[in-house]
C-alpha cells in the first residue's frame, strides 16, 4: 500500500537530496510495509507531486520525556539529525499527543516532471497523509 504525503517544500528537497532520511508525523501508517512508495506532495507553491521514496518503518518517540535508557536516547538524537528538526522543535510539534512518529525513508526519485494530484486519482491532496493504490 503506497501513501501520499503533504509535506512542505524545503522538507520534499532536504529528502531528496539524501539530507533528511526521517520525517516526523503524529500518526503512522500501519499498512505500509518496505515495498510502499512515500509519494511527496509538495505544498505551496508548488502543489504538484515531486519526489517518492521508499519507506523502511516508523518508531514511536515522545520527544518531551526522552529519558529513557542511554542507548535508546542514542537513537532518539540519531533520528533527530537525520530529521533535520531541533528536539525542541519536536517538543512543540507534539503538543498534547503521547507520542510522535519518525517515518524512515530512503531511495529518493526525483519526478521528471511535477505531476498534478489528480493524477492520484485525488481531487485534493491529504492534510497530512492518505493511502493510495495509485503509482508512479
Amino acid at each position: 500500500m503506497n501513501i501520499i504525503l503533504s509535506i512542505h517544500p524545503k522538507w520534499a528537497k532536504l529528502i531528496y537530496e539524501g539530507k533528511k532520511t526521517v520525517e516526523w508525523r503524529k500518526s503512522f501508517p500501519k499498512k505500509a510495509d518496505s515495498q510502499s512508495l512515500i509519494i511527496l506532495y509538495e505544498t505551496a507553491p508548488v502543489c504538484k507531486v515531486t519526489v517518492w521514496v521508499r519507506f523502511n518503518g516508523a518508531n514511536a518517540v515522545d520527544a518531551a520525556k526522552e529519558q529513557r535508557p542511554f542507548d535508546w536516547q542514542d537513537i532518539f538524537l540519531e533520528q533527530v539529525k537525520q530529521g533535520c528538526v531541533e528536539r525542541n522543535e519536536l517538543i512543540k510539534y507534539q503538543g498534547n499527543s503521547d507520542y510522535i512518529y519518525a517515518w524512515r525513508v530512503y531511495d529518493p526519485h526525483k519526478a521528471n516532471c511535477p505531476m498534478p494530484i489528480a493524477d492520484f486519482d485525488m481531487e485534493r491532496p491529504p492534510q497530512s497523509w492518505c493511502y493510495t493504490e495509485v503509482d508512479v
